[in-house]
């Protein structure tokens, strides 16, 4: 299949952060996670939403690398506003 490279090109309003799949990693990208959400005046209802995804998210993930440790694992984490610049809140 063949992606649209315009549709994954990063603008100024897109969070977007890899870390390596530890749980000890959690902490650090949810305090990041949360400076975008105040830098970019998200709403408290959005941003809880927004860091429990990502928190359930990771820790499915981490597990499963705990469990095939026989490779590197990372956590890729983007957030995109809409286009238009409203939020589902």
């Amino acid at each position: 299949m063949l992606l649209d490279r315009a549709a994954f090109q990063r603008t100024q309003e897109e969070f977007h952060v890899i870390y390596p799949a530890r749980l000890e990693n959690l902490p650090k990208l949810l305090s990041d996670v949360e400076r975008y959400c105040e830098a970019g005046e998200i709403g408290v209802k959005l941003e809880y939403y927004i860091n429990l995804a990502i928190e359930e998210l990771v820790v499915n993930v981490v597990s499963m690398a705990q469990e095939r440790m026989k490779s590197s694992y990372y956590v890729d984490v983007r957030i995109t506003p809409m286009e238009d610049g409203r939020s589902s809140e």
